[in-house]
């Protein structure tokens, strides 16, 4: 018998993951170390630097369709978790902000665009369209050899906190965010939310 969870519950189970994801970033910014993670002490800025030097070698450059179909992997429709292009293009968007506030360079090539609903991969969008707002099929034989260790780290955190919303519910999010806010503009339409606001943006939210 399926356990409905209090919406008290719900909340401390999101505080939850969102505590394991800042663990994790604080862990993925700072050499690995056989303490745990509390336990660590501060570290030199070169040994910083070396670790993040490192760790954007290993980072491999992947397409923005591999990101995608890696999220859709990650659903499971048979308890109506399901992804539609609408929150595919917002899993997306957080994945490049915290790559590119963790690795100071991006998880994916290809641009992000603001558009009325929020951010949007066009080459994403354009991928799955015919879909409308229905759940997208993951895909057969995905090669996860792909995707480095770090970079599946990275998509199963974003996916663990980001993923429990619903479509509607992340557009209102990217909404309230600086990226899409300082891009958008009704009259002009389309346009390009750099990397450099990004990365500036989830920095912060890093740190904050």
């Amino acid at each position: 018998m399926h356990t409905v969870e209090s919406p008290y519950q719900q909340k401390r189970d999101f505080i939850n993951r969102v505590e394991r994801f800042v663990i994790f970033s604080n862990r993925m910014k700072q050499p690995v170390s056989a303490l745990p993670i509390t336990h660590r002490k501060p570290f030199s800025e070169k040994g910083k630097d070396y670790f993040n030097e490192r760790t954007r070698e290993r980072l491999s450059m992947l397409t923005a369709k591999q990101v995608a179909e890696y999220f859709l992997t990650k659903a499971d429709p048979e308890v109506g978790d399901e992804i539609s292009n609408l929150k595919l293009q917002k899993l997306c968007y957080y994945a490049q902000g915290f790559s590119l506030a963790l690795y100071d360079r991006p998880l994916f090539s290809g641009e992000i665009q603001a558009w009325m609903h929020g951010p949007v991969i066009p080459e994403i969008y354009h991928c799955y369209k015919e879909n409308g707002s229905k759940g997208i099929s993951a895909p057969e034989g995905l090669d996860f050899s792909s995707y480095d260790e770090d970079t599946r780290e990275l998509l199963d955190e974003v996916f663990d906190v980001y993923g429990q919303f619903s479509a509607w519910k992340l557009r209102n999010m990217t909404h309230e965010e600086a990226p899409w806010i300082d891009a958008w503009d009704p009259d002009r339409g389309a346009s390009v939310i750099t990397h450099a606001s990004l990365g500036k943006f989830f920095k912060g939210r890093l740190n904050g």
